[in-house]
């Protein structure tokens, strides 16, 4: 899942000249980025399951009796039907880095009953940060959280650039 979500990220989300999610418009970040990329997650997943023949079915927005989840995958089975399979959260962090904290937080807290509550095999918190610049550094948001979460919910942060150049741009910087 976590290769799955990756490879999205990689070679559709990245930069502008890659990015199929439509999230800037004349250089402003759209009023409903979320709903934007969680519609083109869902696609690529569906179409990366779809491509590995496994029976994995993706909703979104979907309420469960713990709340609300971005993104559910359910296995499908033949005699027994489906099973929750784990949950995928979104968030978009903006900044500045305390926001993006607490962000990070209600993510965290979300995965978590979602995991133990519904006794599902994975939780998954997926940052996407376009502040300027954006980060893809963990350390900042993890910091201080409640240890039980971040051990229950895998947290990958992706950096989302505004245009190629801004991505060459953090390339030249981490490589030198």
């Amino acid at each position: 899942m976590q290769c799955a979500l990756k490879n999205t990220y990689e070679e559709n989300l990245k930069t502008q000249s890659a990015r199929t999610a439509k999230l800037w418009d004349k250089n402003k970040l759209v009023k409903h980025a979320e709903d934007q990329l969680e519609r083109h997650i869902k696609g690529q997943l569906t179409m990366f399951f779809l491509g590995r023949r496994r029976p994995i079915k993706i909703l979104t927005q979907t309420h469960t009796d713990v709340g609300r989840c971005d993104l559910l995958f359910l296995q499908r089975h033949t005699a027994s039907g489906p099973n929750i399979m784990g949950v995928l959260e979104l968030k978009v962090l903006r900044g500045p880095e305390t926001k993006n904290h607490e962000h990070t937080k209600e993510g965290l807290s979300q995965g978590f009953h979602y995991h133990v509550e519904l006794g599902l095999p994975f939780a998954i918190l997926a940052l996407f940060d376009v502040a300027e610049p954006p980060s893809d550094d963990l350390e900042a948001v993890l910091a201080d959280q409640p240890n039980e979460h971040v051990q229950a919910v895998l947290v990958v942060r992706f950096p989302i650039y505004r245009s190629a150049k801004a991505w060459r741009d953090s390339t030249v910087t981490t490589h030198t």
